[in-house]
């Protein structure tokens, strides 16, 4: 049986009712058996505080009481065994089983690590392999609908990947198996809704076109380079000496060494201003 809203509502009064129950929503998610995937398509904006106002039971909030027993591995291969002895002409496939647990896919991953769901069937004695149906059991008609179905649901705004895959009641990979894009859903959705028919050849999208921004080219035309006219850096000779190899440039003067304070003053006639000079310069550790 599907969760629809009217459903988990019942499941809330009825959830709320229970003595000494822990009333939080991973509580209840786990005592009702129900997905957070599926709690927040029903219930968009707030979740769990949305459905408890829905209920009319939002006063009924207790953190202290029983808490469900939490998952394990134990716990897990037990309830897919029951699943399997329950449900012996259903496809084993992971979706299927944590639709019927209310468990989330994060629950197995995180107790099966290496492979999730394989390690799980194969721990339970079950084929480790991946069950994929032999066709899609949903049609263009039904993908198209529910297209339409969450548009109007969000305010006929364009729907993203998100949204379809929060509110829709099909995967994405449902969509891409068959459409291959939301851009080639979107245009063929807009054509199913104006005459009611299914496109027959599905419409492929119009290809991207860029439109050029004209800011960008908007500067001055160069003036054209004639060949009469010389670039301003070869408009001096070169001069006739670089270029003959007999006469070579003359050498770069080497500098002379530093001179000594003696040498520095000597210019100075004054012996006893020169003296003093030197004397100054060397108690400055010049």
């Amino acid at each position: 049986m599907s969760a629809t809203r009217d459903r988990l509502i019942a499941q809330a009064k009825e959830y709320v009712e229970l003595p000494d129950v822990r009333i939080t929503s991973r509580d209840f998610l786990r005592r009702m058996k129900v997905s957070p995937n599926t709690l927040y398509r029903h219930f968009p904006s707030g979740g769990w505080s949305e459905l408890l106002d829905a209920a009319g039971v939002s006063n009924r909030r207790r953190k202290s009481g029983t808490a469900a027993p939490s998952w394990d591995r134990k716990r897990l291969v037990k309830r897919l065994r029951e699943f399997v002895k329950t449900h012996p002409d259903t496809l084993l496939t992971q979706e299927r089983f944590c639709s019927h647990a209310g468990i989330a896919r994060a629950t197995i991953r995180r107790h099966f690590p290496e492979k999730g769901w394989s390690d799980l069937k194969r721990e339970a004695g079950e084929d480790p392999g991946w069950q994929t149906e032999g066709r899609s059991r949903y049609t263009l008609r039904q993908i198209l609908d529910g297209y339409g179905d969450v548009r109007r649901y969000l305010g006929n705004v364009r729907v993203t990947t998100t949204q379809l895959d929060r509110h829709a009641g099909f995967s994405l990979a449902t969509i891409y198996k068959h459409f291959g894009s939301i851009e080639k859903l979107h245009i063929n959705w807009e054509a199913y809704d104006r005459t009611g028919k299914v496109p027959d050849p599905l419409l492929e999208p119009p290809p991207e076109k860029i439109k050029p921004n004209h800011n960008l080219y908007d500067f001055p035309p160069l003036p054209p380079l004639l060949p009469q006219e010389p670039l301003p850096w070869l408009a001096d000779p070169v001069p006739e000496r670089l270029m003959d190899p007999t006469n070579p440039p003359p050498p770069i003067p080497t500098p002379s060494p530093p001179q000594t304070l003696e040498e520095k003053y000597a210019h100075i006639s004054d012996e006893a201003i020169r003296k003093e000079l030197l004397r100054r310069r060397q108690a400055a550790g010049g």
